[in-house]
């Protein structure tokens, strides 16, 4: 490792990048994501909800190779527990205490290293914040912030950068390495010029939201594939998602859940030519999806309309499947075939049915023309016949007067709330 830190600090942490690839490839799937951004005007390192990593060249200078592999992890996980999201009206500088003793905890967990300074709970969860002592175990960030006692907002520009700052002085020294110069609030071309950036991120939170969602649920089945899962993290996520999902989250999260994804080495990620390293292509396989409309009499005109607009927004959000859209009441009515999100077909389209209902016809159309078709998804009110058994994955979005979830006789249901 000692010809590594002949390097500079943003090919060190490239190379830290690549690293936690390999050892932990949740944290390294979502380093990939992360862009680089040099600035010495903060004490150490940090992240932005448009997934930018700030970082003062000196602070990472300062670190061995296993402090800095614990940094960027640390960093990753402010991320993928989505805390830039979900401060709300929070104190920032509080708000990043809580944050980091419950990231820090994880990483503690998982034997990585952190630099001096940083707030390090011991492995049962301890931690002293500010003057109280403080178990993290199994609690949020949320509920860790409940605990600490209030502090003075010292630092508007800290709102989204998650690092350990001295508080109350005005001191901008972190206490993990910078020189410490002291200046006003707000003065200085890096510290305005971070602020202006975390402003413009607070821009559009839930498409951001939305979209770190997506590459957490990628690092999440990458890493138990391979085993490699860090401890402790499914619990959390799950911990913080799971309130916060409405029906069309869950049905995004079990849709992204079958989605075929690996690691090859064999062409370069595109992102190798602007960091200036090599990475893995990230392999998404295309593959069928089946999304079925129940257009019996049963369905409402405003049901109806709520299942096309869902029908359209699986189609924008996967664009690397091919989606076939059936249309059945107790037979199958129209059938169309989407490739590349392309939506101009559903925008058009006319509604034939409105008799009985049954749902064997769309299992047998599927067994008969499409029967590599890895999952189904059928809007319905769950009032029909259903197949014997169940031949393709299938997931039911019920509508919220729908059959009793447990008169389904397999699959996954959602409740449309």
């Amino acid at each position: 490792m000692s010809e590594l830190f002949k390097l500079t600090p943003k090919e060190k942490i490239q190379s830290v990048r690549m690293e936690l690839l390999q050892k932990y490839p949740f944290f390294g799937h979502l380093a990939m994501h992360m862009k680089l951004k040099e600035t010495p005007e903060i004490p150490t390192a940090g992240v932005t909800r448009d997934g930018e990593l700030w970082y003062n060249p000196k602070f990472i200078d300062s670190l061995t190779f296993d402090e800095l592999v614990g940094v960027i992890a640390h960093e990753v996980l402010h991320l993928a527990l989505l805390h830039p999201f979900r401060i709300g009206k929070r104190n920032s500088v509080k708000w990043n205490l809580a944050t980091d003793s419950v990231v820090n905890y994880v990483l503690v967990k998982n034997d990585l290293k952190l630099p001096k300074g940083a707030i390090i709970p011991t492995k049962y969860g301890d931690v002293t914040i500010q003057g109280m002592e403080i178990n993290v175990s199994n609690k949020s960030a949320e509920e860790v912030y409940s605990k600490i006692p209030d502090l003075p907002q010292t630092y508007v520009y800290a709102f989204d950068i998650h690092t350990t700052w001295e508080i109350g002085s005005g001191n901008k020294k972190g206490k993990g390495g910078s020189d410490g110069k002291d200046e006003k609030e707000g003065e200085g071309k890096g510290a305005k010029e971070l602020k202006e950036k975390l402003e413009e991120a607070g821009q559009d939170i839930e498409e951001k939201m939305k979209e770190w969602m997506e590459k957490i649920t990628e690092a999440m089945i990458l890493a138990k594939r391979q085993g490699k899962l860090p401890v402790g993290m499914e619990r959390l996520i799950e911990k913080i998602l799971r309130p916060k999902l409405n029906w069309r989250a869950l049905l995004w999260k079990y849709i992204t859940q079958e989605l075929p994804l690996d690691y090859t080495w064999a062409k370069p990620h595109k992102k190798s030519y602007s960091v200036g390293v090599y990475l893995p292509h990230i392999v998404k396989e295309s593959m069928d999806v089946v999304v079925a409309i129940d257009t019996s009499g049963s369905i409402s005109q405003q049901e109806l309309e709520e299942f096309i607009s869902e029908t359209i927004a699986i189609a924008k959000s996967f664009r690397n499947v091919k989606m076939t859209v059936i249309t059945c009441d107790a037979e199958v009515q129209d059938v169309y075939s989407l490739t590349n999100g392309n939506i101009d077909k559903l925008k058009h389209m006319e509604i034939h049915g409105y008799g009985g209902t049954d749902f064997r016809p769309v299992f047998n159309y599927i067994k008969r023309k499409i029967p590599n078709a890895r999952i189904l998804v059928y809007l319905t009110d769950g009032y029909g016949e259903f197949p014997k058994q169940e031949t393709v994955r299938t997931i039911w979005v019920l509508t919220k007067e729908g059959i009793p979830e447990k008169e389904i006789p397999f699959g996954r249901v959602i409740r449309i709330e």
